[in-house]
């Protein structure tokens, strides 16, 4: 999972990308944003969920991501 607390100040919500495992369910997915959304109550998320070669492809114009977990 990475984040991207820079968003918060232009759009008062952070970016969380969610990288899965090939294999990984939808319901798995759902379960994961459902439990960071009731941790974090007060704050707002832009979630992106890609798999493992999604995320490899991925390209970032100013990449100021943080590996949290």
């Amino acid at each position: 999972m990475f984040g991207s607390y820079l968003r918060q100040k232009v759009f008062n919500d952070i970016d969380l990308i969610i990288v899965h495992y090939k294999g990984t369910t939808q319901n798995e997915i759902k379960s994961i944003k459902n439990k960071i959304s009731q941790c974090f109550s007060d704050e707002s998320f832009d979630f992106i969920i890609c798999s493992e070669d999604e995320f490899q492809k991925m390209d970032f114009i100013d990449d100021n991501r943080i590996q949290v977990f």
